[in-house]
This record gives C-alpha cells, sequence and structure tokens, in this order.
C-alpha cells in the first residue's frame, strides 16, 4: 500500500516520493531460504543512507525545486516508516516533521535522540511490523489468524521461506518514550486492525486528514 502522493501533493506545495535500496537477500540453507537479522540491519542501514542522502540533496537545492530547505518533512509507510523514525534517531538532518504509518525501529534506547515532532499511525493487531514490541513479518501469528491475504505470508509459505528478524519496537514503545521525554508527537492508534488499513473507509480519509493537518501544523 503506497501513500497517496496525489492527494498530498493537492494540499500541499511540493510532495517527493524516492526509491530505497531493500537490502533484503535470500540464502539458500538446505531446503530453505533464510532471511536473518543481519539482513534486516543492513536494509535498514542501506535505505536510511538513500534516505537521508535524498533529504541532502533537496536542501542543497532548495532555489532549484522552490521549496525552503528549512520545511522539509518525512512521510514513511511501512518499511518507509522504519526509515523515516530512523531518519529522525539519527538526528543528522533535523526534520519539521515525521510522519510514520505503521513503522517501528530495532533500537528503543535510540528513540530518546528523536527531536523532531512525529505523528504515529499504527494498528495494534499489526502482524507484519509489531504495534509494541515483536519481530518483523510475524508469520507464525500471521497463519494462526489465517491472515493469507498479506503476500508476505502466503509467499513464505508457499517457498519455505524462514524471515529471521531481530526485536523491532513499535508504535506503542515509542509513544511511551516521546512522551516521557516530553517530545511533541501525535498518535492515530485503531484497535483491532492490522497492517496498512488506509485502504478502507473511514480510515482512508481519516489518516490522510490526519497527516495533512499535523504537516501544516509544524511546517509553518
Amino acid at each position: 500500500m503506497r501513500i497517496d502522493i496525489k492527494s498530498l501533493h493537492l494540499k500541499l506545495k511540493i510532495v517527493a516520493s524516492i526509491d530505497y535500496r531493500i537490502g533484503l537477500v535470500l540464502k539458500d540453507v538446505g531446503n530453505q531460504l533464510i532471511i536473518d537479522s543481519l539482513d534486516f540491519k543492513r536494509a535498514i542501514q542501506w535505505g536510511l543512507q538513500d534516505l537521508q542522502g535524498a533529504v541532502r540533496h533537496f536542501k542543497s537545492h532548495g532555489e532549484k525545486y522552490g521549496i525552503d530547505p528549512e520545511r522539509i518533512s518525512v512521510i514513511g509507510n511501512s518499511s518507509g516508516a522504519v526509515l523515516a523514525l530512523h531518519s529522525a534517531q539519527e538526528n543528522e538532518e533535523q526534520m519539521r516533521g515525521v510522519v510514520s504509518l505503521w513503522g517501528a525501529t530495532i533500537n528503543s534506547n535510540h528513540v530518546k535522540k528523536i527531536k523532531s515532532p512525529i505523528l504515529l499511525v499504527h494498528g495494534t493487531n499489526d502482524n507484519i511490523i509489531p504495534f509494541a514490541k515483536g519481530k518483523m513479518l510475524n508469520l507464525d501469528s500471521v497463519r494462526n489468524k489465517n491472515r493469507f491475504m498479506y503476500g508476505y505470508a502466503s509467499a513464505a509459505s508457499a517457498f519455505n521461506i524462514n524471515f529471521s528478524s531481530p526485536p523491532f519496537y513499535g508504535s506503542f514503545v515509542i509513544d511511551s518514550i516521546l512522551e516521557k521525554n516530553g517530545v511533541t508527537h501525535e498518535t492515530y492508534f485503531v484497535d483491532g486492525l492490522g497492517h496498512e488499513f488506509y485502504d478502507r473507509e473511514p480510515y482512508k480519509t481519516d489518516v490522510l486528514k490526519r497527516i495533512i493537518e499535523f504537516l501544516y501544523k509544524y511546517m509553518q
């Protein structure tokens, strides 16, 4: 599920969508294909480098694109939200705002480094990226609930893929730390819903509305 760029562009002055390296590599071990913890960590590092490079590019070419280099925010969805959160933790390029749609971090201790305002959107029953603490792509939980609409789970079952994810700390944990440290943030947590739930109403309209209102508030 991708963020509705066209709708954002109608409300905001300039919106850019970037690509980033995935970094996950399937290893053939016996009769099983494995993606291990090092793959996840490498994927985050590569993607983070690409995101930070894009931000530096727009900041250094603000006049060319007609943007204020001091008024840049980052929006990430799913794996993109993981990168957005890690970028905020790195604090290399201070953002006016960070929007995390179903995101998490692999290091909860680094959340205390976050200074930028953040909007956290998450469903409490997310089995792909944990709402609280857990492994990314929690296939056992997905299988137990027969949630095979997620392509990750069905593909892993068909090809015997084992995702060996490190622990991830989701929006619930991040919210608690930000609250404790007095960091400006907003949350939209929906009880009982899973990953990327804004493909249906009323959530599709509500999520977009919250993103726009959040960015208008902190981009001024």
